[in-house]
């Protein structure tokens, strides 16, 4: 059974880059190959580990008022009563025409099982058991800084047929169909139509 890692990846720093190294070597160390995708320039190490990269310039990150995440402020200063409010760039749509990116071309190779993550996983013990046990239409919580979200794209494991599925759904449309959309909130959409099965421990 083939198996091939597709790895999203945004490191524009030396860290990142020390830790998603680090995680490619884990990750061959399983049998599982590698595929990254990146806009910005890595290490010739990185490069030698994989084997396949796509360099790709396109970060389509969303920002207002095409689409963004919105947060707000109120109180009271002095007796003033006040209300802030702020916009920030909306990275989910970016991730996951990543994946879908990847899935176009491993899906033209003979592999049987597909990986799409993230690239600053924690690649612990249950991780390693993902990869290993192979589920075939699994998406899992994802935790970050002690919390859980109900599902994330830290690591999704999928045959042909689910990522087959999973990717074509992966369009711009789809994901601004309504304007509280988010990527998450896309994701559990996107597992009832596959469909998929939320596991129950995070990664």
């Amino acid at each position: 059974m083939k198996k091939i890692a597709l790895i999203s990846t945004f490191c524009d720093t030396q860290d990142k880059i020390d830790l998603l190294t680090e995680n490619v070597k884990k990750i061959k160390s399983f049998d599982v190959d590698v595929m990254l995708i990146s806009p910005l320039k890595l290490t010739d190490e990185l490069i030698e580990l994989c084997d396949y990269l796509i360099f790709s310039k396109e970060n389509p990150v969303l920002s207002w008022p095409e689409k963004s995440y919105f947060q707000w402020w109120s109180g009271n200063v002095n007796g003033e009563n006040i209300s802030m409010t702020e916009t920030y760039p909306d990275y989910g749509y970016a991730g996951l025409v990543q994946i879908k990116r990847m899935a176009d071309l491993a899906l033209s190779m003979d592999y049987d099982v597909f990986f799409p993550m993230i690239y600053d996983i924690n690649i612990n013990e249950h991780v390693e058991s993902v990869f290993k046990e192979t589920k075939k239409n699994s998406f899992f919580p994802s935790m970050r800084d002690g919390e859980v979200w109900s599902i994330g794209l830290h690591l999704i494991s999928l045959d042909r047929d689910h990522l087959t599925r999973f990717k074509n759904l992966i369009t711009k449309e789809s994901y601004l169909v309504e304007s509280d959309f988010d990527a998450f909130a896309w994701l559990h959409r996107a597992v009832k139509l596959i469909p998929g099965v939320i596991e129950s421990q995070p990664v």
